[in-house]
């Protein structure tokens, strides 16, 4: 199985507005999606779109046509291009490939471009905002060795020491600079720095500090505030930044796995259970799991929402439908079954 995602940066205003018009005069405001769309392509392959309420799968193939002729709902671009071009408020994808065959099923999960509103990034701004004058070295170090980004996502939140643990091919170079930056991480783990990169990670305007103060909470599982912020951390508007903080929570859930009270950070947990950082939703379905929310939590948690829970429900591969019954069912305290209708009134009656 291999993902796929989609940056979260810019629109391409004009394409968007026409986007819109054109999708409220073909269909009136849905409450709620669409059943998935599905087609299958001449070669075999599968395509399934969630998330649809206005648009249409012949709206999103005549769009990409006229906007974007070099892609389709089965090119590996498929969700920047929903993004970039058509403007959707977000999009992720995942390619699914099915043993030897070469049989794959590609799924795209959409928030439209009416529904911007209902996608809640934390924006924080801009890349070229001066950092924290002390941390100068370390961000050099990740300008400079692009390694260190995916060090930072696989090894150091599971513990991996400067030597390598997840067996990755160094150069020299690319091990000296992983060196250096254990060392800082390892300077900064005192409670007074732990603090600061809380700080760091609702405030700051630098996207390379943001990631630094991941790194740091990323060891420091045994506090709820580390967690907080990581969570909170998943919905930044920078996919830099968002996937790391998945990934480190999700590390941290494997790693340590315990309880944890999110009361703090409900609302961000919501927002994420209906469908913003959406290329995320496995991470922090899994992440929600391990940490034992339960029926205490649901009324937080999807009150009035919900909607990516039970639009990957719908889906028909096991990695997405999988995860959403198993974690509606950890917070219902009851199966209700594979399909959305009964979970959907249950939320409604929360």
């Amino acid at each position: 199985m291999r993902t796929r995602r989609c940056r979260r940066q810019g629109l391409a205003s004009v394409i968007r507005a026409v986007s819109i018009a054109s999708a409220a005069v073909v269909c009136s405001a849905a409450a709620h999606a669409q059943r998935p769309a599905r087609l299958v392509l001449p070669g075999g392959e599968r395509i399934e779109v969630l998330g649809l309420r206005r648009w249409t799968l012949d709206m999103l193939q005549d769009s990409l046509v006229k906007y974007a002729p070099r892609a389709s709902l089965a090119s590996h671009a498929c969700a920047a291009t929903l993004r970039y071009t058509l403007g959707f408020a977000d999009a992720g994808s995942w390619l699914f490939v099915f043993g030897g065959d070469t049989a794959s099923q590609n799924t795209v999960a959409v928030r439209e471009p009416q529904d911007s509103a209902r996608v809640r990034f934390r924006v924080l701004l801009s890349d070229t905002a001066r950092g924290r004058p002390e941390w100068r070295g370390a961000r050099t170090l990740l300008s400079a060795h692009p390694a260190l980004m995916k060090f930072l996502t696989r090894a150091w939140p599971r513990g991996a020491n400067a030597a390598g643990t997840d067996l990755e091919q160094r150069t020299p170079d690319e091990q000296h600079a992983i060196d250096s930056l254990v060392s800082f991480l390892r300077l900064h783990g005192s409670a007074r720095w732990l603090a600061v990169a809380r700080r760091t990670v609702f405030s700051s305007q630098n996207w390379q500090d943001r990631v630094l103060a991941i790194a740091i909470l990323s060891r420091a599982p045994e506090s709820d505030a580390s967690w907080h912020a990581l969570l909170e951390a998943v919905r930044d508007a920078d996919d830099r930044v968002n996937g790391i903080a998945a990934q480190s929570l999700d590390a941290m859930s494997q790693v340590r796995p315990r309880a944890v009270d999110w009361r703090p950070v409900a609302a961000g947990i919501h927002a994420l259970l209906e469908g913003t950082s959406l290329f995320q939703f496995n991470k922090v379905a899994d992440v929600l799991m391990r940490t034992s929310v339960g029926p205490r939590d649901a009324r937080v948690f999807l009150r009035g929402g919900g909607d990516a829970l039970l639009e990957f429900l719908s889906s028909e591969h096991p990695f997405l439908s999988g995860r959403s019954r198993t974690l509606l069912t950890q917070l219902r305290g009851a199966d209700l079954g594979p399909t959305p209708e009964p979970w959907r009134e249950w939320i409604a009656a929360l």
